[in-house]
């Protein structure tokens, strides 16, 4: 049997047909689906039902475990700055936003 993923946790299962997806109700709204693919319940808690609390919404996150494990060559530090620099100018950004908080 396939391991479930957290989303099943904010669904109740209503029916079960073994040949397909179950027939699920969110815990939040009762909005209910008659084939419980986790994808579209992911979405549904994400986006659609306005009565999940912020820990059942998956976040888009990106997360950098390694500071040493991406080098750029002097080059494209450079190449990259200016194209920071004239994206920055050409967006109009207030300069106090672009102050390095490095230093």
């Amino acid at each position: 049997m396939r391991k479930k993923g957290e989303v099943w946790n904010h669904f109740t299962i209503v029916s079960k047909d073994y040949n397909s997806h179950p027939h699920v109700r969110c815990n939040y709204c009762s909005k209910d689906f008659q084939r419980g693919v986790p994808e579209r319940m992911q979405a549904h808690v994400n986006t659609k039902c306005s009565k999940a609390p912020n820990n059942a919404k998956q976040q888009n996150t990106i997360s950098i475990t390694d500071n040493n494990s991406f080098h750029m060559s002097e080059k494209e530090q450079s190449s990259l700055e200016s194209l920071v620099t004239k994206k920055l100018s050409s967006s109009e950004v207030l300069l106090p936003f672009v102050n390095n908080p490095m230093k």
